[in-house]
């Protein structure tokens, strides 16, 4: 049986209306929660460091285990804050109105500026628009204040390089992007 012309569109207009449903309806990366917990520069560019809260595993040895990847800082000013629908809008005003704290200010005052900005930054990394220069899996003795990388991926000219981390811990710094991933996702003492 042959399909007009008309029936073709009508269809292949209606599947790419349920896609782009799917799409901008689940727009936010699946069972991945990104938290603000440090800024530093990489090769003189200044990037935000965050943390995967969804994802922080405890090992058997009361070790915590979790991705963080960091991105230049400039990309979240540059964000068009009607992608996805309006939905990262939605997401933002959502915050506001909960008056939301974002972790890290458990660390230090923040400004209301500075928990608008961190807010943004955390909404924009959960949808994954953002490609990171860094992620790495740490893996950190909160008992000993010690870290090591299982695993980095670093972009380099628009390709990503993996390599295998650190067997050997070391000691965490204080006052260091370390410190504060530390003090986010380990039990308190």
């Amino acid at each position: 049986m042959q399909q007009s012309h008309a029936q073709i569109a009508r269809f292949m207009g209606s599947f790419l209306c349920v896609i782009g449903a799917i799409l901008s309806s689940d727009a936010k990366a699946a069972g991945v929660d990104w938290k603000y917990y440090s800024a530093f520069s990489y090769h003189g560019e200044p990037l935000l460091c965050l943390y995967d809260s969804s994802g922080v595993e405890q090992t058997d040895d009361n070790n915590m285990k979790v991705w963080t990847k960091c991105f230049a800082a400039k990309l979240v000013d540059e964000i068009d804050m009607k992608k996805f629908g309006g939905q990262i809008t939605i997401a933002y005003v959502k915050r506001k109105n909960e008056q939301y704290i974002p972790p890290v200010s458990r660390l230090r005052d923040l400004t209301d500026d500075e928990k608008e900005r961190t807010s943004l930054t955390e909404i924009v990394s959960n949808f994954n628009i953002i490609m990171p220069k860094l992620k790495f899996y740490y893996e950190i003795d909160c008992r000993k204040t010690q870290i090591r990388s299982l695993n980095i991926v670093a972009e380099r000219n628009g390709e990503y390089l993996s390599g295998e981390g650190s067997a050997i811990f070391s000691k965490i710094s204080p006052e260091t992007g370390p410190a504060a991933l530390a003090a986010l996702i380990c039990p308190p003492k």
